[in-house]
C-alpha cells in the first residue's frame, strides 16, 4: 500500500523531541534527526571516532562540535570540500591574554591560519577573534591535536 501526501511548495512540518532529535516532513520526503550524542564523562575518548566519521562523510560540508557539557568551552571541526579545518575563538572582551596564548601555541606547532577574522561579540565590535587552521588527513593526528588543545585550553592556565 502506498500513501501520497501533498504539500505546498516550501512548506514543511517539523517535530522536535526534548532530547534534541526530531523529524521533518516536506515535499522532499521524511528526514529524521537523531539527538546529539552527549558523553557526561570521558567524552574525549570518543574524539577519534567523531574525527573518523567527519573525515569519511560523503557530504560536501559537515562539522563536529566538541564542547564542555555546560557549553562554555568548545572547538569546531569542519569538513569542507574534502579538507578538514579546526575553528577556535578567543573572547577579546576578557583581555586575559588568550589571543596571545592561542597564536603562540599554534605558532609553535608550525600551523598557519587559513582564515583569521574579528567579529562582534556581546554587542562589542571585534569582540571575538576566530582562527581556522587546515588539518592533516591523518585522523589519529587530528584526534590527538584536538585532545591536546581541549586539555590545554580549558586547564587552569588556559591556552
Amino acid at each position: 500500500m502506498t500513501y501520497f501526501v501533498l504539500f505546498p511548495r516550501r512548506t514543511f512540518i517539523t517535530v522536535s523531541t526534548p532530547g534534541g532529535g526530531g523529524l521533518r516532513l516536506s515535499q522532499a520526503g521524511l528526514s529524521i534527526k537523531p539527538p546529539p550524542q552527549t558523553y557526561s564523562t570521558n567524552g574525549l575518548a570518543h574524539v577519534k571516532s567523531y574525527v573518523s566519521r567527519l573525515q569519511t562523510s560523503g557530504k560536501k560540508r559537515s562539522s563536529v562540535i566538541i564542547s564542555t557539557l555546560d557549553g562554555q568551552h568548545s572547538m569546531l571541526l569542519i569538513r569542507d570540500a574534502g579538507q578538514t579545518f579546526l575553528s577556535i575563538s578567543a573572547d577579546r572582551t576578557r583581555q586575559d591574554g588568550q589571543e596571545r596564548r592561542i597564536t603562540a601555541f599554534f605558532g609553535r606547532l608550525g600551523m598557519i591560519t587559513v582564515a583569521d577574522r574579528l567579529s562582534s561579540y556581546r554587542n562589542i565590535p571585534d569582540g571575538l577573534h576566530t582562527w581556522h587552521f587546515a588539518l592533516p588527513e591523518d585522523g589519529e593526528a587530528v584526534s590527538q591535536l584536538c585532545i591536546s588543545i581541549f586539555g590545554l585550553r580549558f586547564s587552569t592556565n588556559g591556552l
